[in-house]
């Protein structure tokens, strides 16, 4: 049970830091404003939500087809 929690938290935190981290190269090539970085802040703490249920159900749908 504890790998299936850790692969699950692996798989979140890595897609949110990599979304993360693609969001702020994006928004960083002309500089970074104040408003830039509230975004890219707001992104990151909304991001792992995403991450979770979009893992979560690809998860829910591959055992479903076993």
């Amino acid at each position: 049970m504890a790998w299936r929690r850790l692969s699950l938290g692996l798989l979140v935190a890595v897609t949110a830091i990599g979304a993360t981290l693609t969001l702020a190269h994006v928004l960083g090539t002309n500089g970074w404003s104040w408003a830039d970085r509230a975004m890219v802040l707001l992104f990151a703490l909304n991001t792992p939500w995403v991450a979770l249920g979009f893992w979560n159900a690809v998860i829910g749908v591959a055992l479903s087809r076993i």
